[in-house]
């Protein structure tokens, strides 16, 4: 991993960001392979190992997308595993991709767990911004915690320190 102070050239951080905005208009515009070339490209920049470094987790989680998108599960779950290994790794994140991939392989059951993990201690929320029938999918898949009648009555509570629980 990089040390404190290890910094990217300027001339590469400026040729990442470059990739990473071509990235995310092929993104906008549904133009997966083309997302994912540029992808790619801005991961092969950083110095080894990548997941070291702070925007590779955006780079992963955008390559992710767009692998899935292309019916690359293979390529989809090495993003996974990279992304889970990043510096700035969000686990809840990294549980929604896996369970994304585990839906479109057809692996209901674990698909269901990583769900769970996610909206157990997200909420709802966290699947604002991906693909409703993941959602839908849970809600089918995963009975609501008591005294709510939907999943969408659900907040996760802020957690205590295990000293407080009494």
């Amino acid at each position: 991993m990089p040390q404190t102070g290890d910094l990217l050239s300027e001339e590469n951080n400026d040729r990442i960001n470059k990739l990473a905005l071509e990235a995310a208009a092929h993104l906008e515009k549904s133009e997966w392979a083309e997302a994912l070339e540029k992808i790619r490209s801005a991961l092969a920049i950083f110095p080894e190992p990548a997941e070291g470094w702070q925007m590779s987790f955006l780079l992963m989680s955008a390559g992710f997308s767009a692998a899935l998108a292309l019916g690359q599960h293979d390529a989809a779950h090495d993003f996974v595993r990279r992304a889970a290994e990043c510096a700035e790794t969000d686990e809840f994140a990294v549980s929604l991709m896996r369970g994304q991939l585990m839906y479109e392989r057809g692996d209901e059951g674990k698909a269901a767990a990583e769900f769970l993990h996610v909206l157990l201690n997200q909420g709802p929320a966290a699947f604002a911004n991906e693909e409703p029938r993941y959602y839908e999918f849970a809600c089918k898949m995963l009975r609501p915690p008591a005294g709510c009648a939907s999943w969408d009555d659900f907040s996760p509570m802020e957690k205590k320190p295990w000293w407080r629980f009494w």
